[in-house]
């Protein structure tokens, strides 16, 4: 009876990824918030572990879903800021699925990969995580510098913009709102993107539904790449998919922006698995649903994490047919649907939230972080500067 109640907890869990990854501004942080909100009550009905399983399946799926409104409505989720480019690029080619089939085969063989790794990867998390901890403030603090030395156009504005996302991001972190992120990241990763994309009057060509042609050498050197990188990102605070993809890119050569689609996905998977890995090895979750996980069920021991990864597991093979099958009806939808009147739409919805969740005081941030947002394109450098929103108050609270 308990592995029937697993089972059904791990497919609720996909359902309600299924929600969260096609629905901008929806994230698994907020949903895993509200179901440890509810535990009190769900915990007199099933296990703690079914309860863990429903927000691993959530998490696995929506992993793999939110490639679709990034490439499709430009409305990423936080992790997916550097795919967006590449992925629209191939979107007005009329690839789009091409594009979202490049992510499901970066997501799924860093999670096969990451799964085979495990032993290894707990014990180098025991070995180098306190040998990290010492020296934390000063190796962000080196990243920071490199991030901002390696932007190809203009290093004063990615300075800039690395400096007012850091201003935005204290001022955010210290406003006591409930869930600070949610009406930051909705700005500067969403909505800020919606509106230059109605600013352009994009028009989606027909798409084409084909299978994407990947050399060996760069699809394997993408997912090293992702695997290394983002395992030793992992062990830092603030360093999310996104700046792992900016380190990952320095080590493969001839790095195309459809290899960069398998390196991004990857990435967001590395960094979902390596959450598991930290609870276990460390106590630490790197990922807000993951520490979620932890919390309901409390002490994570080996059978614990059997489960889970045999979950991950099954809730791959659920990914994957999901967003090959649920790409395809957006790939048909796109070219029928009002492109402008759709993004205001999703801003629409997104602005609601943000109001809904967080009062006027979120209506602020949100505002100043969408104006923060347009200026990374406006200006011609990389989006993700504006993590400096993260790793600047981390950097001030470690070393004051």
């Amino acid at each position: 009876m308990l592995i029937i109640e697993l089972l059904l907890g791990l497919c609720i869990g996909c359902l309600i990824g299924i929600f969260t990854g096609i629905t901008p501004g929806v994230h698994i942080n907020l949903v895993s918030v509200i179901i440890l909100s509810l535990s009190p009550w769900l915990l007199q009905h099933v296990s703690p572990l079914t309860l863990a399983l429903v927000i691993v399946g959530m998490t696995i799926v929506h992993t793999f879903l939110d490639s679709i409104p990034a490439t499709f409505l430009g409305a990423p989720d936080s992790d997916e800021i550097l795919s967006v480019l590449p992925g629209h690029k191939l979107l007005l080619d009329g690839k789009g699925y091409e594009a979202v089939t490049r992510t499901v085969i970066g997501t799924l063989a860093a999670a096969i990969v990451m799964i085979a790794l495990t032993p290894v990867l707990i014990f180098g998390v025991n070995v180098l995580y306190p040998l990290v901890k010492e020296k934390m403030s000063i190796i962000l603090l080196v990243l920071c510098c490199f991030f901002i030395w390696k932007e190809p156009r203009s290093k004063l504005w990615a300075l800039l913009v690395f400096s007012l996302a850091g201003v935005l991001g204290i001022v955010t972190l210290t406003f006591g709102l409930k869930d600070p992120l949610f009406p930051l990241f909705s700005g500067l990763f969403g909505t800020a993107g919606l509106l230059l994309s109605i600013n352009d009057k994009v028009n989606v060509p027909e798409q084409k539904i084909s299978f994407p042609t990947i050399e060996k050498n760069q699809g394997f050197n993408a997912i090293t790449s992702a695997v290394i990188s983002g395992s030793v990102c992992s062990m830092l605070p603030g360093l999310g998919p996104s700046q792992a993809a900016m380190i990952g890119a320095q080590f493969t050569k001839a790095m195309t922006s459809e290899t960069f689609l398998i390196l991004n996905s990857a990435l967001n998977m590395v960094n979902m698995m390596m959450s598991f890995i930290t609870l276990y090895a460390i106590d630490k979750g790197r990922n807000g649903a993951i520490v979620v996980v932890g919390q309901i069920i409390g002490d994570l021991g080996k059978r614990e994490l059997l489960i889970l990864l045999a979950a991950v597991l099954i809730a791959l093979g659920i990914g994957t047919w999901l967003t090959l099958n649920l790409t395809k009806i957006f790939a048909k939808l796109m070219t029928k649907i009002n492109y402008k009147k759709l993004c205001i739409g999703i801003i629409v919805f997104v602005t609601s939230l943000v109001i809904f969740m967080t009062s006027w005081q979120g209506l602020l941030i949100y505002l100043t972080a969408t104006s923060l947002g347009l200026l990374p394109p406006l200006k011609n450098v990389g989006r993700s500067h504006m993590m400096g929103c993260l790793l600047v108050p981390i950097i001030l609270f470690l070393m004051l």
